[in-house]
Formats: C-alpha cells, sequence, structure tokens
C-alpha cells in the first residue's frame, strides 16, 4: 500500500510541474506575441525568388551540351526544379514534361539519393535539362528553397510566376 500511495504522489507531483511549466511557456508566449503582429504569411508557394525578381547570373552546361545562362532566356521559358527519390517531385513531372512540350523549357534535377536518370530522360525529350554540378548552379541562381519548384521567366529574365507545380500547362508560359 505504502508503494502505491509513494506511486498516486509522484505522478500528481509531475502533473503539477506540466501544468506549471505549461502556464509559463504560454504566459512567456504572450509576452512575445507582439513581435508576430504585421508580420505578412509568405507567398503561397514560393519556393524560388519572388515574382518580379531577376534570375541571377549563372552559366551552367546542359546534358546536350547547350551552354545556359542570363543570355538564354531570350524568350519566355518554363523553368522546373526537381530532386529524384522526391514523390512530389514525381507527381509534378508529368504535368511538366506536358507543358514543355508546348513551350520553351528548362528542366534542372539535383543530385539526390536515387539515379537522375527516371526525370532526364523524360525531361530531355522536350527540355534543355541541367544535372548535377551544373543544376546547382541554377539551383543557386533562383535561390530554390524546396523541391519541386516551377517558375515562369520572360524574355528579359525575370521571374513571372512561381509555384511547386504547372497549374495549366497550356496556360504556364505566355506565349
Amino acid at each position: 500500500m505504502p508503494f502505491l500511495t509513494a506511486a498516486v504522489v509522484l505522478v500528481g507531483a509531475l502533473g503539477l510541474v506540466n501544468l506549471l511549466l505549461t502556464l509559463g511557456l504560454t504566459r512567456r508566449m504572450r509576452q512575445y506575441g507582439h513581435l508576430l503582429d504585421g508580420l505578412e504569411p509568405a507567398e503561397r508557394g514560393a519556393s524560388t525568388r519572388p515574382v518580379g525578381s531577376d534570375v541571377s547570373p549563372f552559366t551552367a552546361t546542359a546534358v546536350d551540351g547547350t551552354v545556359v545562362g542570363l543570355d538564354w532566356f531570350r524568350e519566355p521559358t518554363l523553368v522546373g526544379f526537381f530532386s529524384p527519390g522526391c514523390s512530389a517531385c514525381k507527381d509534378v513531372l508529368p504535368g511538366f514534361v506536358a507543358a514543355a512540350a508546348t513551350k520553351r523549357a528548362l528542366a534542372v534535377v539535383e543530385k539526390g539519393p536515387e539515379p537522375a536518370d527516371e526525370y532526364v530522360e523524360p525531361l530531355a525529350k522536350v527540355a534543355t535539362v541541367l544535372v548535377d554540378d551544373q543544376a546547382h548552379e541554377a539551383i543557386t541562381a533562383f535561390a530554390v528553397r524546396a523541391f519541386p519548384a516551377v517558375c515562369a521567366v520572360d524574355s528579359q529574365g525575370v521571374i513571372t510566376e512561381t509555384g511547386v507545380q504547372v497549374a495549366r500547362p497550356s496556360a504556364a508560359v505566355p506565349a
């Protein structure tokens, strides 16, 4: 019986400590709540530089030998960023391939835990493709923060749309 009494007292004491810590944390959060006032939520789907930003200078060589840099964006271009092993990237791939079949496109496939072949083969048929170290140059230039990322770039090298998927393949890049 004394063992049972000690266990009940211990559980009660732990519950009380937990309650006091929770109340203290809540009070502290209220003190700092004013710091969050006025903050704007992040732009939905902003996984690259924001719309209206210039693409940073970069130079990379595609798998077909094409040299890609800022001067390569001489007409509106759809740009997609993919990572092997990313399940969301696999979901976005068919929509990007469909859009790239009708528009000028650049596909960037970073080094991932899996081989890039499953991305490079379908993308190379419809887009200029950067992989591995060459892809890193473009990823840095577009400030990619998450995969997949899709954006549209105009003929001046300015990002006009950004998101995590191709919403409407036919309207992805203005003609």
